[in-house]
């Protein structure tokens, strides 16, 4: 799997928890097995690969449909793609992060 090269700090381990997250997240959770097993991910400049590039328009325009704001051209090309049935509600994952440590720091 390859993930669009971004500068990040020394510390972050996105590539590995994506790796394990994509391997054992959701469907371990729910007791399933899971379905493939991602052996490596790896980051790469989207300006270096098309199909990159559409994936990573077609994060932006699931982005905007979840409402974040995007300029004209891009609000543009996220209807076409709603048009055409590749961003619709059923498709679009929204992650949200467990929540770690106490909800309420009251004693």
């Amino acid at each position: 799997m390859f993930t669009d090269a971004k500068s990040r700090i020394k510390e972050d381990n996105f590539l590995e928890y994506l790796v394990l997250e994509m391997n054992l997240g959701a469907r371990f959770r729910r007791g399933q097995a899971p379905r493939r097993l991602l052996k490596k991910v790896e980051p790469m400049d989207s300006k270096s690969d098309d199909l990159l590039q559409l994936a990573d328009l077609l994060t932006g325009c699931a982005n905007n449909r979840l409402g974040h704001t995007a300029g004209k051209r891009k609000h543009q090309v996220r209807q076409r793609a709603e048009e055409l049935g590749l961003i619709v509600d059923y498709n679009v994952w929204l992650w949200k992060p467990k929540e770690i440590g106490p909800r309420n720091l009251r004693s």
